[in-house]
C-alpha cells in the first residue's frame, strides 16, 4: 500500500522504540525511527513524515530543539506533532506548546492503541496544520487542545497549561504503581 501515512518516531530508549515501532507498523503506519535529537533533524528533511511522535528528553539534542527546527522550516513546519514523553517540566511544556503541538501524552499514561487513537484523529482534522505564525489556533471540533485558544492571553494560556498538567498527577501515580509485567 503506496499511501500509508509516514510517522517519525524520536524516541532513544530501544525497547519503547521497538514496541512502539512494531505497534504503529500493525497499524499500517510507514514508522522510522530517530535515537536522537540529530538523527531527527537529518530524517525530517529526507522523509517529510505526516507525524512527528516526539519525545523531550532524547541524547545531543532534546526534543524541544527538534520541535523548533521543525518550526521554522517552511517545507516543515506544518507537520503535526504528538509529543511523547514521561517528563513535562512546567516551562518546556509552556514552550513547546507555544510552538504548535497537536497532542502532548504521557508516556507512562498511554499505551500504544491509545497513541495509536490520538494519531489517527490527528490525521483526520483540517489538512492546514498550522497557521503561519507560531502559535497554532485550536479547531472548533477537536479535544481541548495544548495550544492557546483565539483571544486566550498569554496569562490565560499558562493558567490552563498548569491545571492541565496537574490534572494528570493522578494518572502519572497510577502509573508507578503498576507492575513491570503491564507495561505496554
Amino acid at each position: 500500500m503506496g499511501n500509508k501515512k509516514r510517522i517519525l518516531l524520536v524516541e532513544d530508549d530501544a525497547l519503547v522504540a521497538r514496541i512502539y515501532r512494531q505497534k504503529l507498523t500493525n497499524a499500517d503506519f510507514d514508522v522510522s525511527v530517530a535515537e536522537d535529537g540529530l538523527i531527527a533533524l537529518k530524517l525530517l528533511p529526507e522523509l517529510k513524515p505526516d507525524v512527528v511522535v516526539l519525545d523531550l528528553f532524547i541524547p545531543k539534542l532534546n526534543g524541544l530543539d527538534v520541535l523548533k527546527f521543525l518550526r521554522q522550516q517552511v517545507e516543515l513546519k506544518f507537520i503535526r506533532v504528538v509529543v511523547f514523553s514521561n517528563t513535562f517540566l512546567p516551562r518546556m511544556w509552556e514552550q513547546v506548546a507555544a510552538l504548535g503541538v497537536d497532542e502532548m501524552l504521557l508516556k507512562s499514561a498511554v499505551t500504544p492503541a491509545q497513541l495509536i487513537e490520538t494519531i489517527a484523529r490527528i490525521l483526520k482534522k483540517q489538512s492546514s496544520a498550522l497557521p503561519a505564525g507560531p502559535v497554532p489556533t485550536t479547531p472548533k471540533n477537536s479535544s481541548p487542545a495544548r495550544t492557546a485558544s483565539p483571544g486566550e492571553s498569554a496569562p490565560e494560556f499558562r493558567s490552563r497549561i498548569r491545571h492541565e498538567f496537574f490534572q494528570q498527577i493522578p494518572v502519572i501515580c497510577k502509573g508507578f504503581n503498576r507492575p513491570a509485567t503491564n507495561l505496554p
